[in-house]
């Protein structure tokens, strides 16, 4: 039987604009308090909401437009990804991973930013409900493409990504073995490392 969702690779010209509208829209309404938006020594000072989205948007998408440029092998990060889980029926993008090869580490996938959209039925249910077929997709892509385990990382700033991530990802995952934390400061920001790894046999 086939797997609810598909992870995939986009290029920029596969983006539905309206689906990642969506993810970004949703995304911001749950950091646009508590995200840093301004800055010490102006390296980021936006207050208007519209900048803020496209900022979002940036994050997802800077190093793809990178990548179109073969500087992907030079900039000391590795390989970039964007990457998209879809609806196996319907095809619907529902979500995005802004990602890129670990240059010290070829067999870990880092995960820089993430924006998630709604389904079909207009909901964000399934990111609680379909858990286990979500993983199951995303390991298959990994494993298509040579990686055996995968460092998302999170701001500290955004409690409730931190919570799905808590609760979803790692609390009683026993089937991303392997599981680490660390937390690193970059650009000002705290930024939690979940490192996984796949098991076995999957």
């Amino acid at each position: 039987m086939a797997n609810k969702y598909t992870f995939a690779e986009l290029k920029l010209s596969e983006l539905d604009s309206d689906n990642l509208s969506d993810a970004i829209n949703l995304s911001y309404e749950k950091i646009k308090d508590v995200f840093p938006w301004e800055q010490p020594n102006n390296l980021m000072n936006l207050t208007e909401e519209a900048d803020r989205k496209n900022f979002l948007k940036g994050l997802l998408i800077t190093r793809t437009y990178l990548s179109a440029d073969g500087q992907w092998d030079s900039d000391g990060l590795g390989k970039p990804y964007l990457l998209c889980m879809k609806e196996t029926d319907t095809n619907k993008q529902l979500y995005y991973h802004s990602a890129h090869s670990n240059p010290d580490d070829p067999q870990e996938l880092v995960i820089d930013q993430v924006l998630y959209g709604k389904n079909s039925a207009g909901s964000r249910a399934y990111l609680k409900t379909d858990v286990p077929e979500i993983r199951k997709s995303f390991r298959q892509w990994l494993k298509d493409n040579g990686y055996t385990k995968f460092n998302m990382k999170i701001d500290t700033n955004n409690s409730s990504l931190l919570s799905h991530v808590e609760t979803f990802q790692v609390s009683g995952n026993d089937a991303d073995n392997g599981v680490r934390e660390e937390n690193t400061n970059e650009l000002g920001l705290t930024i939690k490392n979940y490192k996984m790894t796949i098991p076995n046999g999957e």
